[in-house]
């Protein structure tokens, strides 16, 4: 295989669904290649969704924070994936914030999808955020995952909601997506980390 052709391989950590991982799996992530999905919950919907789609998938432990990785466990965790081969790590609905090994393992090669535009509604429940403020559009972010909460360098954005409130906030169920899909062309977000791995330094 020539260097033209050589693939680079992509972990994806999640935590839910998984519905940003197949969209990594079925886009067009060249040169990327989804190799592998790793979860911090064993009852993760996406380890299912990863058999049903021939990807390997992992649920490991993340230590005692509810919030981020342990570090040991963060170490643990980027050792695994170096011995793999990954060169490329994408934090996909992934709930925990690294703050450390992961970083230092792949220098400037660990993405994350975050589903607002950033700097707007960094952190948790970011479609909540952006309809209980009124805002009229939001969208997706992809950028480079630094020690902070959502504030690395941005790679990529694009508008992709139109927001609405349609009861109120307090009434929402947990989970709840708050916002409506648009019709914005063009590749989505979620499809963008792997087929940047160049710009990323790989």
């Amino acid at each position: 295989m020539t260097g033209k052709d050589r693939q680079t391989k992509v972990a994806v950590l999640a935590s839910g669904r998984g519905s940003n991982f197949e969209a990594l799996v079925r886009g067009d992530t060249a040169p990327g290649m989804v190799d592998l999905v790793v979860s911090d919950r064993p009852e993760a919907p996406v380890l299912e969704r990863a058999g049903r789609l021939g990807v390997d998938a992992a649920s490991l432990y993340p230590g005692n924070y509810r919030t981020r990785m342990g570090i040991d466990e963060e170490r643990e965790w980027a050792r695994m994936l170096r011995q793999r081969g990954v060169e490329l790590v994408c934090l996909a609905g992934f709930m925990r914030m690294l703050k450390g090994p992961m970083l230092e393992a792949f220098p400037g090669a660990v993405m994350n999808i975050h589903p607002s535009l950033l700097p707007a509604f960094a952190g948790l429940e970011a479609q909540r955020q952006a309809v209980e403020y009124g805002v009229r559009w939001s969208g997706c972010t992809v950028h480079y995952v630094d020690p902070g909460m959502d504030s690395g360098p941005v790679i990529l954005q694009e508008r992709r909601w139109r927001c609405f409130r349609t009861t109120p906030p307090t009434s929402w169920p947990p989970g709840y997506s708050a916002a409506s899909t648009g019709s914005t062309p063009g590749r989505s977000p979620s499809t963008a980390p792997a087929g940047c791995v160049w710009r990323a330094g790989g």
